[in-house]
C-alpha cells in the first residue's frame, strides 16, 4: 500500500524530474518544499483518484479552484509570498508544458493509486 503523501511524492518527483530534463534546474527537493506546496500535490493526487478517468483539465480546474480560494492571483512571475502565479489562467491557454506535466502527474496516480490511503 502507499499513502497519499508517499504517492504525491512520487509524482512532485517525477515531474520534478521532467522539469530538469527541460533544463529548469531551479526546483526544490520534495523535502525542502513548503508544507503548503506539499498539500497542493496531494490534493491533486486525490482529485486525481476521485475522477474514473481524469484529464489534465480536471486537475487544473481543481488546482486553479484551490489557489484562487486562498486569495491567490495571475502574475507573470511566481511568487508564493504575494500569492502570484503565471498558470492562473484557463487550462486552453497553459503552455504545452505545464499541460505535459498533468499528464504525467495523472500516469504516476494510475500506475500506483490504485490501493492508496490516507
Amino acid at each position: 500500500m502507499i499513502t497519499i503523501r508517499e504517492l504525491a511524492q512520487v509524482c512532485y518527483d517525477a515531474n520534478k524530474a521532467y522539469c530538469v530534463s527541460r533544463g529548469e534546474l531551479n526546483k526544490n527537493r520534495w523535502g525542502n518544499i513548503e508544507e503548503w506546496r506539499r498539500e497542493s500535490v496531494m490534493d491533486g493526487v486525490r482529485c486525481a483518484l476521485d475522477f474514473a478517468n481524469p484529464m489534465p483539465e480536471d486537475l487544473h480546474g481543481s488546482w486553479r479552484s484551490a489557489r484562487e480560494s486562498e486569495g491567490w492571483s495571475y502574475n507573470k512571475q511566481e511568487n508564493s509570498e504575494d500569492k502570484h502565479h503565471p498558470c492562473l489562467i484557463p487550462f486552453d491557454e497553459l503552455p504545452k508544458d505545464r499541460v505535459e506535466k498533468y499528464k504525467l502527474f495523472i500516469a504516476v496516480v494510475k500506475a500506483l493509486g490504485n490501493e492508496a490511503v490516507e
